[in-house]
């Protein structure tokens, strides 16, 4: 569309481009909401007389699911000795409750006083997490680098690469199901599990409402129903 005028795009064009990315949902959606807002920008602030063709334009095909992680899971991924950047972003994601993304970005000078500072970039609400003692111990045990997460060379990785990284080894062994972000839907259920209220699990993941954070204590409390029910 590159021939186009400005105010000819229309919704049929956006849809050719988003055609292209059929296998990446993900970048699909983004794509998508990166030319809602410049054309919003464009109509609000150089008077651009068109509507908006990228507005309100809905996810194809069904939404990634990302499953919490059972123990044997977590055991198997631990035993399996992986690349040292996957297995720092999965500290942070299991035991600091980070979105994958907001893993990427935690720099060396944001822990402080045992606790660890979670930029969240969804919600930009920024919080200190309190360092479980396994994060901790794993953490001094890096090296000097910027960005926590990071290679052999000391640079800082995208959330893209190591979550490929982390899909490639899951498939090598056997789990190929199991996401980055599906560790915050784990952190959410230990949570839930031990006894958290609500309002603990949203200060620790950083949730701005009861609605995401009932899930986990609904699903500890049917867990805890279901035992008592067999017990007796």
């Amino acid at each position: 569309i590159e021939d186009t005028a400005e105010e000819d795009i229309k919704r049929k064009h956006i849809n050719a481009i988003r055609n292209t990315m059929a296998d990446r949902p993900r970048t699909q959606q983004l794509f998508s909401q990166v030319c809602s807002k410049l054309f919003a920008f464009g109509i609000k602030e150089c008077d651009l007389q068109m509507f908006n063709p990228a507005q309100g334009m809905k996810r194809r095909g069904k939404p990634e699911k990302h499953k919490s992680w059972p123990d044997d899971v977590i055991a198997a991924f631990e035993a399996s000795e992986p690349p040292g950047y996957v297995m720092t972003a999965y500290m942070l994601c299991r035991y600091a409750g980070a979105r994958a993304s907001d893993a990427m970005a935690i720099r060396r000078n944001e822990r402080s006083d045992g606790s660890v500072l979670v930029q969240g970039s969804k919600t930009d609400n920024p919080i200190w997490v309190f360092e479980h003692r396994e994060l901790t111990a794993y953490l001094d045990t890096l090296p000097a680098t910027l960005t926590l997460v990071a290679d052999v060379d000391g640079r800082s990785l995208s959330y893209s690469k190591v979550s490929k990284a982390l899909a490639a080894h899951m498939k090598i062994i056997g789990h190929p199901d199991y996401t980055l972000h599906g560790l915050r839907h784990t952190t959410g259920d230990m949570l839930a599990e031990a006894g958290c209220t609500e309002h603990q699990i949203m200060s620790m993941l950083g949730h701005k409402s009861t609605q995401k954070a009932k899930r986990y204590t609904q699903g500890a409390k049917q867990k805890r129903m279901a035992k008592a029910a067999v017990v007796r």
